[in-house]
């Protein structure tokens, strides 16, 4: 008995089931060989696109950058944070000047606040490149007036640092505290200059 050939419409479903056969094969095995690199070579390139832009508008701005950077240096050479002094001692003489003149400032006739002692202190033995100058104080002062003279200490030039604050409420004849005022003992500190840029700085400007 002959087999029946197969009809119109079989060989359209054949065809059918070739195609999707082959399109099933290239987006399994064909497409991601072939378009994988392709994607990975376009976000290179975007990333390069977007790499030379930041460059190029970082050069445009570069000679707005380093002038800016020439006015700081010009500030800061002109307000130098280190002591104007050459050696340990005589810092600490200077800043036990310091410290004298913001008192003074702080209390003129010197009943508000007054200097009780001061000594200075050992310095770091780090071995590091910046010398740090202490000197130990304890004042007498209202309330007021000593937050008058940290300020004036920490605020000024060359840079100092207030630590160690120890506060204790004076006490009257009667023993009781005195909420008018109080002892204060604090460490202040400054920084010599390692270069000694501020102290020739400064014996230029006092030369005649």
């Amino acid at each position: 008995m002959a087999t029946p050939a197969p009809g119109r419409r079989d060989r359209w479903l054949a065809l059918a089931l070739l195609f999707a056969v082959m399109a099933l094969v290239y987006a399994l095995l064909v497409h991601p060989v072939w378009t994988a690199p392709m994607r990975e070579a376009d976000r290179r390139i975007l990333d390069l696109q977007e790499r030379d832009l930041r460059i190029q508008a970082q050069l445009r701005q570069a000679p707005q950058v380093e002038r800016r950077l020439q006015e700081v240096e010009d500030v800061l050479a002109g307000r130098s944070g280190f002591l104007p002094e050459r050696s340990a001692e005589l810092a600490s003489a200077g800043l036990a000047q310091r410290m004298e003149a913001a008192v003074l400032a702080a209390s003129p006739d010197g009943r508000a606040c007054a200097i009780g002692s001061r000594s200075p202190l050992p310095q770091d033995g780090d071995g590091g490149r910046f010398v740090r100058v202490s000197i130990r104080t304890q004042l007498r002062c209202g309330v007021p007036e000593l937050a008058v003279v940290l300020h004036t200490l920490e605020s000024g030039q060359p840079r100092l640092f207030v630590d160690n604050v120890n506060l204790l409420a004076q006490r009257g004849a009667d023993g009781r505290e005195n909420s008018g005022g109080v002892e204060a003992s604090f460490d202040l500190s400054g920084y010599l200059d390692p270069e000694g840029t501020v102290a020739t700085a400064t014996e230029a400007g006092d030369a005649p």
